[in-house]
């Protein structure tokens, strides 16, 4: 029977998909609350988290109201058409205790029995998201070739009816008494090109490391872009993934044809930034 993948959606952001031993970490460490949205597949819509049944605390039999003597042994028949409520069992996969020892920090000592609060510093908790990448796939090489003329589209538009006309400008106009011809033509193609340069870098860096993980063709292809983890790029990842695809151009465009072979999809630039393209899966809305 294969592991359970949950989403997540906490304080109005969706996560995931995670693995029910770091669904019990959120719960650990009071980042996901009963009120929380969870899904997975299987269950018909997203459910409260407090609805799961053996996420929180479980109620000890001790605990439990004993029942009137009065009600004897009956039970009140179910009517047929009650739906059944969410009994969905997590599986029981205890936290290994060496992990959670660094990660989480120790609870709070009873006040009758005073200790010192340790003042080991508190890490940082990511999720293991890797599993994201298996479960939605890498983006096959020409789906990626589609979305990159379609970002090819998309730049030499956004060139044409920007540093284009700026240097067409400096060219034409410029031209004088303390500039000559032949000055203004070497200035402008200058600009052109550090102009350009920067254009498309923004274009690149700007899009994917925003919440849309993706540039316009690769979201219309229902791709995005992600780092090692799984998680959004940060923007000076998304930067060493740009610069990065300068050198499969310089090797005649084999450093992009490596996304056809490699068995995770990735292309030179993607190697060295570490960095994957994915099919977006997502979750009923």
């Amino acid at each position: 029977m294969s592991e359970s993948k949950w989403y997540v959606a906490i304080d109005g952001k969706q996560r995931g998909p995670i693995s029910s031993l770091d669904l019990r970490k959120l719960v650990k460490l009071k980042r996901l609350k009963p009120s929380d949205l969870i899904w997975k597949e299987g269950l018909h819509d997203w459910v409260e988290a407090g609805s799961i049944q053996g996420l929180f605390s479980p109620v000890s039999s001790s605990k439990r109201p004993s029942k009137s003597p009065s009600a004897g042994n009956k039970r009140r028949p179910r009517p047929q058409d009650e739906e059944e409520p969410i009994s969905e069992e997590l599986e029981e996969e205890p936290l290994d205790e060496e992990e959670t020892d660094d990660e989480v920090e120790d609870e709070e000592p009873p006040e009758e029995v005073p200790r010192k609060k340790s003042k080991k510093k508190k890490k940082k908790i990511r999720v293991n998201f890797e599993e994201r990448i298996a479960h939605s796939g890498p983006a096959g090489f020409w789906v990626r070739v589609a979305a990159f003329i379609s970002d090819l589209l998309m730049r030499a538009v956004i060139i044409a009816t920007t540093t284009y006309p700026l240097m067409l400008i400096i060219v034409i106009f410029f031209p004088g008494k303390i500039l000559s011809r032949e000055t203004c033509v070497i200035l402008g193609n200058v600009f052109f090109g550090v102009a350009t340069f920067c254009l498309l870098m923004f274009y690149d860096v700007w899009q994917e490391s925003s919440e849309h993980q993706a540039t316009m063709g690769k979201s219309w292809f229902g791709l995005k872009v992600i780092d090692s983890d799984g998680d959004r790029l940060t923007k000076s990842v998304a930067v060493a993934r740009h610069l990065a695809k300068y050198l499969s151009i310089l090797t005649l465009g084999i450093g992009f044809m490596l996304a056809g072979i490699t068995k995770k999809k990735l292309a030179l630039h993607d190697m060295i930034a570490g960095t994957q393209v994915v099919r977006e899966h997502k979750p009923p809305e």
